[in-house]
């Protein structure tokens, strides 16, 4: 058999190939067999005919030929037919990477296979050899220890650099030192890399994430990474300061090399003290401030203001009747102040407390005179701060006074439909859409109530109509992919899924997209979905809980209980998360903190019926406390006179404990509800076998039976 696009066989000259390992742009990785010296090795052959890729190829052949240390892969042999390849040490084992998607990769672990690396890198540095691409999928584990693999990059320091034209970027981007990126490299670009790849192992994340490569490449050479610890705070402050350190813009600043870096982590593992600083508040002020000088000078000048006019409002508020005409001014001044940052400063439109420092003045304001209408200002800000019928009210106030204020209608339709007056917010869009018929955010908002109300072709209509406006809004995508997907559409859904993320990769549409992948029995493309939220969105609870419940149900249970415990972190007044997480413990028979977690769902939401009737089944079985096992089965049945499970379970407790009228009755309601079930069916001849009613035991033995088959 033939690689017809490579011309490569089953049998590659002297060697047998049995798998595909890798494939990059320059050379493809074969597991094979060497039938003169009867082993297996890893075979790499070049692709083309690119006389830069066989520069680079020859260059890698001759790099890890004079390298010998037991960090690194071991070189064999090369040869040119019947095309250029040299084979080297296979090594059995996993890469980071692959550890990273497991999200299995403890500390004192990743501690160990640093050092493993680090010497290696040393021994390299030493020999004047910079590896350039370093990342966790080029880091193996196996029996043998640890591997650095991959030197297709690798350059001597002490040779031309021709082959690195000038800007030309080498390596993978998101391991890249700000100088790589930049076209410069040398060996502290390797120390970079190496905390990136640890940064991964921490975060399960890479350090910087961008929808296109212009992003993480602004990124990397503008930013500063989010500390690891406000990723995950159970990682140590000392490891968090060693990646930090490695992860410093200006070289000067990382390790001196990496015999250094790997003192400091024995260093770590013997608990003695270290170079790196941990990262403290002030270097959390100094990032912020470094990364928003302009905003921060802004925002900074808008507060001097407000302080100084608040400071001349109280002042005014002491004096007689005679200074009211000043504190008006004043107060009418802070006002403007206000309109002024919320237009211009969006990250103030989301701060709660801000709004909360203003509401306090309204009173005063509208007590002592406007000398404009403040009404819409004083909505936005109410809306902000949770008070929806006092934003209401000042919205009716604005439209009162300004009929073609589009904005205030389609605000005051949100408030509407959050308070569920469906009516009046459908008013308020068609009123919207009256004065501006083609504003596309208002036909998606209404789109997205139409969803809420399942009026799934008005919805679909509206979501057109944003795509005619707007043809590359994926929000429309997203929402339409929700409206199919509720339509049981599901390849339609699909398709909008993608297309919503070829236009923006978000979160939330991978997250959904995720849960169509689960209802079309798609596990795997639903976990990659589920991660690529996680990704885009570190903090992002729902895909927690989304990703354990799928882990759940392929019985990981220590994956699935890391997942709803990270959730919790996130959201921990979430019943449902409570519920799956105690569902997860009664599965593993950790039946005391089930009750515990059942109990905190139990208290969030006490008409959650599903809880009960879990809860009864570890009373009846685990606790043996009937009185509690029938208590919380009839309080599942009375607050869903449909539920099917708790009718069967509780019919099935009667029956063991010989009440078999009372059971007879709960498994004919559950006959009545799920008429396609056998076990109703069974239970009940098992009810008149022991009643000694043999004709109707035979007859509900037989349709039992009828049904399970």
């Amino acid at each position: 058999m033939t690689d017809k696009k490579y011309g490569v066989s089953t049998t590659f000259g002297r060697y047998q190939l049995h798998e595909e390992l890798g494939r990059g742009g320059m050379g493809v990785v074969y597991k094979a067999y060497d039938t003169q010296l009867r082993c297996i090795v890893a075979l790499k052959v070049i692709l083309g005919n690119n006389r830069e890729d066989l520069e680079r190829f020859f260059r890698e052949i001759t790099t890890v030929a004079k390298l010998n240390h037991p960090n690194i892969v071991r070189f064999y042999e090369y040869g040119y037919t019947p095309r250029p390849y040299f084979t080297m040490e296979y090594v059995e084992g996993t890469t980071l990477t692959q550890q990273i998607k497991e999200r299995n990769v403890s500390e004192a672990y990743l501690v160990e296979v640093m050092i493993s690396v680090c010497q290696a890198l040393h021994y390299m540095h030493k020999n004047k050899i910079t590896h350039r691409d370093i990342k966790p999928s080029n880091i193996m584990v196996g029996k043998n220890g640890v591997k650095v693999m991959d030197f297709g990059l690798a350059r001597r320091s002490d040779v031309t650099k021709q082959l690195s034209k000038s800007g030309q970027m080498l390596g993978t981007l998101h391991y890249m030192a700000p100088e790589q990126v930049e076209g410069h490299t040398d060996m502290k670009s390797d120390i970079y890399a190496l905390g990136a790849s640890l940064y991964e192992c921490l975060t399960y994340r890479p350090v910087y994430q961008g929808a296109l490569e212009i992003n993480v490449i602004y990124q990397i050479t503008n930013s500063t990474p989010i500390p690891p610890r406000q990723l995950n705070p159970d990682i140590s402050v000392y490891l968090e300061a060693i990646c930090l350190k490695c992860l410093q813009r200006n070289p000067h600043k990382r390790y001196g090399n990496f015999l250094q870096l790997a003192k400091e982590f024995e260093n770590f593992k013997a608990h003695k003290p270290i170079l790196a600083k941990r990262y403290t508040s002030w270097d959390l002020l100094k990032n912020i401030l470094y990364k928003h000088k302009v905003v921060c000078s802004s925002i900074v000048i808008i507060f001097v203001i407000l302080l100084g006019s608040l400071v001349v409002t109280m002042n005014a508020l002491n004096y007689a009747e005679g200074e009211k005409e000043k504190a008006k001014s004043a107060l009418n001044k802070v006002m403007k102040v206000l309109d002024h940052s919320l237009q211009h400063h969006k990250s103030l439109q989301k701060d709660k407390r801000f709004a909360q420092l203003f509401t306090n003045i309204f009173e005063d304001v509208e007590r002592y005179g406007e000398n404009e209408d403040w009404s819409f200002v004083k909505a936005y800000v109410t809306q902000m701060t949770g008070q929806k019928q006092k934003s209401i009210a000042y919205y009716t106030k604005e439209i009162k006074n300004n009929t073609e204020n589009v904005e205030a209608y389609s605000n005051r339709a949100g408030l509407y439909a959050r308070n569920k007056e469906y009516q009046k917010a459908f008013a308020d869009y068609e009123k919207a859409l009256a004065i501006q018929p083609k504003n596309h955010s208002i036909y998606f908002n209404r789109a997205v109530l139409y969803i809420d109300t399942q009026e799934y072709q008005k919805a679909t209509d509206d979501l057109q109509k944003v795509l005619d406006l707007a043809p590359n809004n994926e929000r429309a995508y997203t929402n339409l992919g929700v409206v199919y997907f509720d339509l049981k559409k599901y390849l339609q859904a699909m398709a909008c899924y993608d297309k919503a993320i070829d236009i923006a990769p978000r979160a939330d549409t991978h997250l959904n997209r995720g849960l169509l992948n689960v209802q079309m029995r798609q596990p795997e493309k639903a976990l990659d979905d589920f991660n690529a939220a996680i990704r885009l969105k570190p903090n992002y609870a729902n895909a927690y809980f989304n990703r354990g419940n799928l882990f759940f149900r392929d019985k990981k249970w220590n994956l699935a209980l890391t997942d709803y415990t990270k959730a919790l972190s996130l959201d921990s007044n979430n019943a449902l998360l409570y519920y799956n997480r105690g569902s997860l413990y009664a599965q593993t028979k950790q039946v005391d903190l089930a009750l515990d977690d059942f109990a905190k769902s139990i208290q969030i939401n006490p008409r959650y019926a599903p809880v009960y009737n879990r809860r009864a089944y570890i009373y009846a079985y685990e606790k043996k406390d009937l009185k509690k096992a029938f208590s919380d089965f009839t309080k599942a049945i009375n607050l869903d006179r449909q539920f099917f499970e708790a009718y069967k379970n509780r019919g099935l407790l009667y029956f063991r404990h010989k009440k078999y009228s009372e059971a007879i009755s709960d498994f004919k309601k559950a006959t009545s509800l799920h008429p396609g079930d056998w076990w109703p069916y069974y239970g009940l001849h098992l009810c008149y076998q022991q009643l000694q009613d043999l004709p109707l035991a035979n007859e509900y033995l037989q349709k039992a039976h009828a049904l399970r088959k």
